[in-house]
């Protein structure tokens, strides 16, 4: 008992440490690219602080010639600033040479100050002098943004901002502040935007219509590439490896288990030895930069052969000796007898070989130079360049792309088990 415990949890750990890379993928695919490096997998916290414009010009005002309120004499003297005269400011200047500032302001004179000051001074000036808001209690956005001034330029954006930030601690609430886990699936469409025919990297687009994204991205026709061609060799190996398993299984020929040792010879070969040799052979035959030279050379296995002819070496040959008593030719035995009980390991090399062929990338590199030919490996070299990486678009375009492999496992899984029970004949 004790053991039998000890080793599910194992395996239970097992598979929960295998899940976390795919976990992580998928959470990458939500984040932000500026979260990308952060420690913490799931998107992070947004503290979003929505910054009002000034409205409360009457509480300046008051203040308005007080020598004790630096912050008011300052924006006064930077409204009075004679180099940036618009003809509202001159507007403005006039109305409050003429106003009695010991009365009430108009509402004419107040919209004139909220104008001007949201408009003009603050997006252009940089309020913040320790001597102004030394009285004041800073919060802790203002600080960053002060911080942020002191070691760069300021963009326009940002000097509004802390400008505001700092109206707000002078002169009254101007900002609501909320805190929400952001997660971005907006990745999963910009993958389709950023993967658009002809796009310039880092070009952003708006709103697509659903079928602007069948035919305007690129990535649509990489997916289509790589199913299409996954799908063309998956069959041919599948073929070509089920009859040549048969033959040296199944049927009795002079040399014939030499000949599989010198095809099974074949595995120990890197592919990388071979991808010269092959290439020149796809240029002989005019197969370079088309759909033939990925899937022709894919459809012949020697891993394929081997599996299936050990399998099928475990079916007794007195069903091969029944069959051809009752007339049956090499061929029926083959697909009505062999076939069927073989199908385990037939389902076996179907996913093994979709899943190599489907994320196979050196090769469709080296052969493919038409971009509307790639498939979905070299097509995300898109999203990592010279510039930097973009890993959640990267990451969202890898979720997308791997649908297709948990699908074909799903569908086939009860199928396995079907031909497992088929296949259960003991000799």
């Amino acid at each position: 008992m004790l053991t039998m415990l000890t080793s599910h949890s194992f395996l239970l750990l097992l598979g929960f440490s295998m899940g976390l890379p795919f976990l992580w993928m998928v959470l990458t695919s939500f984040k932000d690219g500026k979260e990308v490096q952060a420690r913490d997998w799931i998107p992070g916290y947004r503290n979003e602080v929505v910054v009002k414009d000034f409205t409360d010009s009457a509480a300046l005002l008051s203040k308005w010639k007080n020598p004790l309120d630096p912050v008011s004499v300052y924006i006064r003297a930077k409204l009075f600033d004679k180099t940036r005269e618009t003809p509202e400011m001159r507007e403005m200047r006039e109305m409050l040479d003429e106003a009695d500032l010991t009365q009430p302001p108009s509402k004419k004179l107040l919209d004139a100050v909220i104008t001007n000051i949201n408009r003009t001074i603050i997006p252009a000036v940089d309020f913040y002098e320790p001597s102004r808001f030394a009285h004041l209690e800073l919060g802790p956005d203002i600080v960053k943004l002060i911080e942020t001034a002191k070691q760069a330029r300021m963009e326009v954006c940002e000097r509004s901002r802390m400008n505001r930030l700092l109206l707000q601690s002078a002169y009254g609430p101007l900002i609501v502040k909320s805190e929400h886990r952001v997660f971005h699936a907006e990745n999963y469409s910009n993958v389709f935007k950023e993967l658009r025919y002809g796009a310039l990297k880092g070009v952003k687009v708006g709103h697509w219509e659903w079928w602007q994204y069948f035919t305007k991205s690129a990535f649509m026709r990489y997916y289509f590439n790589s199913l299409f061609i996954a799908g063309w060799v998956t069959l041919l190996q599948c073929l070509t490896s089920t009859m040549a398993a048969f033959a040296f299984s199944r049927l009795r020929w002079r040399g014939r288990d030499k000949v599989f040792l010198m095809y099974l010879a074949t595995m120990m070969i890197p592919g990388l030895v071979l991808m010269i040799p092959n290439y020149q052979i796809m240029m002989k035959l005019g197969w370079v930069d088309s759909y033939a030279g990925l899937i022709i050379p894919g459809a012949f296995s020697a891993f394929g052969t081997f599996l299936l002819r050990q399998f099928m070496l475990t079916i007794p040959r007195s069903l091969d000796e029944a069959a051809a008593i009752d007339g049956a030719s090499k061929w029926q035995v083959f697909w009505e007898v062999i076939m069927p009980l073989a199908r385990p390991g037939l389902i076996v090399l179907v996913i093994f070989t979709f899943m190599g062929s489907y994320r196979s990338f050196f090769w469709p590199l080296v052969l493919i130079k038409n971009q509307a030919k790639y498939t979905l490996p070299v097509g995300l070299l898109y999203f990592e360049g010279s510039m930097g990486t973009q890993t959640q678009l990267m990451m969202a375009a890898v979720v997308m792309s791997i649908v297709p492999l948990i699908i074909l496992f799903v569908v086939l899984q009860k199928y396995l088990i079907k031909g497992i029970q088929l296949g259960a004949v003991k000799g």
